[in-house]
């Protein structure tokens, strides 16, 4: 392997490499003494996503007795307590089918007592305070079809929970 040249032999840089070098610094000093009077404005714009989470305490399971049947519906004791917490104005509130025995249910506990045949159904509802949970305390009458008999049975509901309209989208108003 061969040592390098010593300095005194080494070929001089390329004068053109070296005004380049300069002129660039140059440019660099110029730039920076300028920046000071450049103004430049920027707008920024950030999107929240709607979001909802739904946490329920249910009945497991639905005692229906022989006087139920000969009522042809079952109250349900006590009730459920569903938590929803949300950063939209409102929400919708779902409720999956039903299933055998049980034909229909009417629910107590939300702004006025709503019914909903064995497909389902959902409720709209607006939220006041985005910073707390909408805390609902339900009561359900469900209705039992025409072979329903004594037994236990599974919770037959299933709730569901999405945002609706992000946060001031319902005082937006539109100009003509």
């Amino acid at each position: 392997m061969e040592a390098p040249p010593p300095p005194a032999e080494r070929p001089p840089s390329h004068p053109v490499r070296q005004r380049g070098v300069v002129a660039v610094c140059a440019l660099l000093t110029v730039s920076l003494v300028a920046a000071d009077e450049v103004q430049t404005r920027l707008q920024v714009g950030a999107s929240v996503v709607a979001q909802a989470r739904l946490a329920a305490s249910l009945p497991s399971r639905v005692l229906v007795t022989a006087d139920d049947v000969g009522r042809g519906y079952v109250e349900v004791p006590g009730s459920s307590r569903l938590d929803i917490r949300t950063n939209a104005r409102a929400f919708e509130l779902e409720i999956a089918p039903l299933g055998a025995p049980f034909s229909a249910v009417a629910i107590t506990g939300l702004e006025q007592r709503v019914e909903f045949g064995s497909d389902g159904g959902s409720i709209v509802r607006r939220v006041v305070d985005v910073s707390r949970p909408v805390t609902l305390a339900l009561r359900y009458r469900l209705q039992l079809d025409a072979r329903a008999t004594p037994g236990a049975y599974a919770w037959p509901l299933h709730f569901g929970v999405r945002p609706l309209a992000p946060r001031g989208e319902f005082n937006r108003s539109r100009s003509p």
